[in-house]
């Protein structure tokens, strides 16, 4: 139904499925279906009917902070990005950083940042998106301090762009 314009049947119809029979993969079918038709209430039911039925399956964690995240609820969603960062899945973290990155959230943002990094031990990616942060704001100093910090760890690919990229930008506007 999907495919043929028919986005609210597909929702209503794999939703309806996932709740009747409980399974696993008609529950994320029916997530992942909400999720691209961007109807976040019936995302964060299905993710939330998903761990339930899977409590220990990381995906369903991960797309259920993202879920909550949508529905604008930010406190519940920080035990599960610093979890999903623990497994690599920078995911939740990069909605939180995509639902709060407009100018007037940005210390919205870095306050969330700050609880999430407190109980990370991954930090990386966390300075990364700080480093991020702080150049936009126009405090380079600091920024340069957080991305020469980072540069001096293993780099990872999961990056929204090249920590060497953003020194470059930082660099040029000082």
């Amino acid at each position: 139904a999907g495919m043929r314009g028919k986005d609210g049947i597909s929702q209503e119809n794999y939703s309806r499925q996932a709740r009747k029979t409980r399974d696993p993969k008609i529950i994320e079918r029916a997530a992942k279906i909400s999720f691209h038709y961007d109807n976040p209430v019936l995302f964060l039911e299905m993710t939330k009917l998903w761990i339930e039925v899977e409590p220990n399956w990381m995906s369903a964690k991960s797309l259920h902070a993202i879920a909550l995240i949508k529905n604008r609820r930010y406190e519940e969603a920080v035990p599960l990005i610093i979890l999903a960062i623990e497994y690599d899945d920078a995911r939740p973290f990069i909605a939180l950083y995509e639902s709060l990155a407009s100018k007037q959230n940005m210390d919205k943002l870095l306050n969330f940042i700050q609880k999430i990094q407190v109980k990370s031990t991954d930090t990386s990616y966390i300075d990364f998106v700080k480093a991020e942060i702080f150049y936009e704001k126009g405090l380079l100093e600091k920024a340069l301090k957080l991305i020469d910090k980072v540069l001096k760890r293993e780099v990872k690919q999961k990056y929204l762009s090249s920590p060497i990229e953003l020194k470059g930008e930082i660099l040029f506007k000082q």
